[in-house]
């Protein structure tokens, strides 16, 4: 890196490929980071990564031939690690972007994405703009307040994550909140409707995830 941020950092994880309709939500003009086996997705949906990051257990020989002939940036890191190949793609963004769109199949192992839905509640997700599109869901996490776009059939839930979130206001919602209190481990946020073309969401503290389903 020059020392230039960059503006929008699309990261490809590793595990099985994502749906080709994901392509569509992704701006062909993203800095592409692949985690590890995410290159190989990445190139299958006609995007070329800028950096391979992780281990590289898991990418394909032809998929590593392809990223040294074209001299992208590989960072390598030791099996025996303490962080995920996904952690350290997202620590690559954190540091050299301005903002993050997470790519993840959701079909891969059950620890695998309750390590990406865990990560996503990190304190680094403060630090830049953080959404993420998991199967067919596309996930926001909102520190502040945020405007939403109706995406899909307008479903939609909010809930707190990694803690308590105070002060959540809604407007543009089926059913909206008024300086609510979110729990974690509560279903209070489950499947509202976005009515409005453009939703909008605010907490005055802690860490929503915004999830709206079906949206391709």
């Amino acid at each position: 890196m020059n020392g230039k941020r960059i503006s929008e950092a699309v990261i490809f994880s590793g595990g099985p490929m994502p749906s080709a309709k994901v392509s569509n939500l992704i701006d062909k003009s993203s800095f592409v980071i692949a985690a590890d086996s995410g290159l190989d997705s990445a190139l299958e949906l006609g995007f070329k990564p800028d950096v391979l990051i992780g281990d590289l257990d898991s990418v394909s020989a032809k998929g590593l031939s392809w990223a040294k002939k074209n001299n992208i940036e590989i960072i390598t890191f030791p099996r025996d690690k303490d962080k995920s190949d996904l952690e350290l793609a997202m620590d690559y963004a954190f540091l050299n972007c301005e903002s993050l769109l997470l790519i993840d199949s959701g079909l891969g192992r059950v620890d695998q994405l309750i390590g990406l839905f865990a990560l996503l509640g990190s304190e680094n997700n403060s630090t830049i703009p953080c959404r993420a599109i998991v199967s067919n869901s596309f996930i926001t996490v909102v520190k502040g307040r945020i405007e939403i776009p109706k995406r899909g059939n307008g479903l939609i839930s909010i809930f707190a994550h990694g803690g308590e979130a105070a002060g959540v206001t809604t407007s543009g919602f089926r059913w909206e909140l008024d300086d609510a209190t979110l729990k974690p481990n509560s279903t209070l946020g489950l499947s509202n409707e976005l009515i409005k073309e453009t939703g909008l969401i605010s907490t005055s503290s802690g860490t929503l995830l915004v999830i709206q389903t079906d949206v391709f």
